[in-house]
């Protein structure tokens, strides 16, 4: 099942808050991206359906970079405690607000989304930058493009990129 990036984004932000070490948007879309790849190697699924766009400073997930582009540059310091969901009640659309503790992720993929964050906690926004574009996924991706997971998913299941992934030459 994949989740909404949104979600998965507003999860991240809040234990990166929980374990000390608060990210900015440009961290942030870094992790995503990583989630996403950890996904698609360790389950061969997608962990969210949105897009990862390259731009000039890696990949980027569009939705959600506009969703915290009010934060600038700035580290994003405060927990995120509602999301906002739509549903189609047969005849119009209602929306509604929910506490994002009840979001029902199974812990193998709450798991593997913070060993994600963990991995990465103690690097700057911009040394992932440098790391993303150190890799095919990007480089390979014409500024403005979609990175398609198979190229994510090819990188990744290499086992030394995906040593990457976890801080390890194997898993």
């Amino acid at each position: 099942m994949a989740y909404r990036a949104i979600d998965i984004a507003k999860i991240i932000v809040n234990y990166a808050i929980d374990i000390g070490h608060p990210i900015t948007n440009l961290k942030l879309q870094k992790l995503l991206y990583y989630v996403q790849a950890a996904f698609l190697v360790e389950y061969n699924t997608p962990c969210f359906n949105d897009d990862i766009v390259a731009w000039k400073y890696g990949p980027v997930v569009e939705r959600v970079y506009n969703d915290f582009r009010i934060y600038g540059s700035n580290t994003i310091k405060n927990r995120i405690t509602q999301l906002r969901t739509a549903e189609f009640n047969g005849e119009r659309i209602v929306f509604k607000t929910v506490d994002i503790d009840s979001l029902n992720i199974p812990e193998k993929d709450a798991t593997l989304i913070l060993s994600i964050v963990n991995r990465f906690s103690t690097y700057t926004a911009w040394q992932m930058v440098e790391l993303t574009h150190k890799e095919t996924p990007w480089e390979d991706t014409k500024i403005g493009n979609t990175i398609s997971n198979d190229k994510i998913r090819t990188y990744f299941k290499n086992q030394l990129n995906r040593g990457k992934l976890y801080g390890t030459s194997n898993r």
